[in-house]
């Protein structure tokens, strides 16, 4: 995720830069591997959607970054995928949730 974050702070500069045979983490399948690094092996379509880029340039700090990570973790929690428990059985009227 922080390559993500991180990749969104430069997005022009991260794509030209990026190397897809270095940093891709892909499976190993024989009839898809030459299609893996196409575009990316394709300096004029990595120009093209760089140009076509629209998210400008942004700075945070170590700790900016860090802090980021830590509310995207937290919104993808997996504690948070079931909240039953966590719904009262009455509220301060003293009323059940249903009434």
């Amino acid at each position: 995720m922080e390559a993500v974050v991180r990749h969104h702070l430069d997005p022009v500069n991260s794509l030209l830069t990026y190397s897809c045979l270095r940093e891709a983490q892909l499976p190993y399948r024989e009839d898809l591997d030459f299609f893996d690094c196409l575009v990316q092996n394709d300096s004029a379509k990595v120009n093209l959607i760089a140009a076509a880029n629209t998210l400008p340039t942004r700075e945070l700090s170590d700790d900016e970054v860090k802090h980021l990570l830590a509310f995207l973790h937290a919104l993808t929690d997996p504690i948070s995928l079931d909240l039953r428990g966590d719904i009262p059985d009455r509220v301060p009227s003293n009323l059940t949730l249903v009434e």
